[in-house]
């Protein structure tokens, strides 16, 4: 993805060390890649090739088509990673009890279109899902390799029908545990839904909060209400959840912030969230906010557009603090100093002596 957003600038950045990069998905074009080592002028034609020439002039090539059908790509290595050590407890999720875990992404992609993420420029808005037979296979595979917890990183799990009840039921039927890592829409949820997650061996669920709007810092009396019935359902079933949301926004106000952290923290407190994470809003390469906030200069770089509003500081420019755990920008509404108060306040007030 970060080669999709920033193709010429990583090229550059890399000072000869890379000859090709591949922009968009890559299975297709690696293979051509691989077939077309050793005939220079052909490698350069392929879809979805960039590179810099002898001359020095960067050149990018229209990016290859999706993958329509992703079982197409065929079956997963599990031998390459069946006898790797895992921690015991991976720490990005909830508690695997002890069993042997691993990661699945089941589909790709998402409709909705945010202007934070980067999702809807990498896969173009498209919602693609391996097959419910791909998917059995691919657990007993794991299954025979000795993993039995799943944690599912797709980006829109929730977003699939009937197709979502028929992987779920597939993890009971087959008796491993999983959780879901973030991919779902808090809209998309009921208590229906939740219940069918926790008969189906479901231990965790991460569930992103949208609380706030770019109109306004109140937080809708339906949208809480809402997130209060799905959450108290979870929890009635004996779901461990972490609830989050982003916070420093640059139409934001620290008074709207504050009033995020007080919902929040009233989700903790109820006992309807176990733990809260907070994300600082981050204006990541290649978003529609990206290219609203940023211009380009030259040589595949950036810099903030004068009537942005908003400027960066630890970012950008310096990509080892350029983080969703750290606040970057400062805006009309509030100085960079202003944010990081409030952010690294607003995560100790919301969790206490978890944070």
């Amino acid at each position: 993805a970060h080669l999709t957003a920033l193709p010429e600038k990583t090229i550059r950045d890399s000072r000869g060390s890379l000859d090709y990069l591949i922009s968009g998905e890559g299975e297709i074009v690696i293979l051509n890649i691989a077939d077309s080592l050793g005939d220079k002028a052909r490698l350069r034609k392929l879809n979805g090739v960039a590179y810099i020439d002898e001359r020095g002039t960067f050149f990018i090539n229209q990016r290859e088509g999706l993958i329509e059908n992703l079982d197409d790509i065929g079956p997963l290595a599990i031998e390459l990673v069946k006898d790797i050590p895992y921690t015991s407890e991976p720490t990005y999720g909830g508690s695997t009890h002890g069993r042997k875990y691993a990661d699945l992404i089941l589909s790709r992609g998402c409709p909705l279109n945010c202007g934070f993420c980067f999702t809807p420029q990498m896969w173009k808005r498209v919602f693609r899902k391996h097959s419910v037979e791909w998917i059995s296979e691919t657990l007993d595979r794991y299954i025979d390799a000795g993993f039995s917890h799943f944690l599912i990183q797709d980006d829109n799990f929730s977003r699939g029908g009937d197709w979502t009840y028929s992987v779920m039921s597939l993890f009971k039927e087959k008796g491993v545990t999983w959780e879901n890592n973030g991919g779902l829409e808090m809209e998309d949820l009921n208590s229906d839904i939740v219940n069918d997650m926790a008969d189906t061996n479901c231990t965790t669920l991460f569930i992103p909060l949208n609380i706030r709007t770019e109109k306004t810092d109140e937080i809708p009396k339906e949208s809480s209400r809402h997130y209060r019935d799905v959450l108290t359902a979870a929890k009635r079933r004996g779901l461990y959840i972490y609830s989050s949301h982003i916070m420093g926004f640059p139409e934001q106000t620290l008074e709207g912030m504050q009033r995020q952290a007080e919902f929040a923290k009233g989700l903790v407190d109820e006992g309807l969230s176990d733990f809260h994470v907070v994300y600082g809003y981050s204006v990541l390469p290649g978003t529609k906010r990206f290219h609203q906030v940023m211009e380009p200069t030259e040589n595949g770089e950036y810099q903030v557009k004068a009537e942005a509003g908003m400027h960066f500081h630890g970012g950008w420019q310096n990509w080892p603090l350029y983080s969703i755990n750290s606040p970057q920008i400062d805006s009309l509404n509030f100085s960079y100093e202003e944010l990081r108060t409030a952010y690294y306040e607003a995560i100790r007030f919301i969790n206490g002596e978890k944070a």
